[in-house]
């Protein structure tokens, strides 16, 4: 079995963060972009052909990379 599942983290500035907000070695960490559900995946099997499940990926690719990329846009200034 296989899995495609989706990570979308933003890196802040490389300046040290406040030590409330700073990570192991007063690094900042990065902040999660996407908070993909259950269904923001996909499952393949030995017998599935790839070109059949394609749809299904670029679907998947499409949708979370759009959300991901909005929420980077929103924090811009």
């Amino acid at each position: 079995m296989l899995a495609l599942t989706v990570l979308a983290e933003i890196v802040a500035d490389a300046e040290p963060a406040p030590v409330d907000e700073a990570g192991p070695g007063g690094r900042v960490l990065p902040v999660q972009a996407l908070r993909p559900t259950e269904t923001e995946s996909a499952t393949f099997v030995y017998t599935d052909e790839p070109e059949a499940r394609w749809p299904e990926v670029a679907a998947l690719l499409d949708h979370t990379l759009a959300a991901a990329l909005a929420v980077f846009a929103d924090g811009l200034d």
